[in-house]
């Protein structure tokens, strides 16, 4: 894992932990390992913390599947919004009998 993603990574783990499930109720209090709140406590780059590490793939990989879902939304609603009324509608219609002949020179494909 290069510099930049751990540092990203360790960005998502700090938010993850200070969000509020509730008010006055963060995600670190429902962390139920021991041994990952020490390695948390004690995290530095040059020591060996697998569960930090376990847990920031899981924050990277948690980010992606929103990106894929968020992703997949979009494309759904531009095919619904586009596609599911009619396009054409008696109201866009006008029927005007008053045309009149236009005298410009017309060009037409045959």
């Amino acid at each position: 894992m290069n510099k930049q993603i751990k540092q990203w990574g360790e960005g998502l783990i700090k938010d993850w932990l200070n969000d509020e499930k509730s008010p006055g109720h963060k995600n670190l209090h429902d962390i139920l390992s021991e041994p990952l709140l020490e390695e948390l406590i004690g995290y530095n780059d040059i020591g060996n913390f697998d569960r930090v590490m376990a847990l920031m793939q899981v924050m990277i990989y948690r980010e992606q599947l929103y990106n894929v879902v968020v992703k997949e939304k979009k494309k759904t609603n531009r095919e619904r919004l586009l596609f599911d009324g009619p396009l054409f509608t008696y109201g866009n219609w006008s029927y005007d009998d008053s045309f009149s002949q236009v005298d410009d020179d017309v060009y037409t494909f045959n």
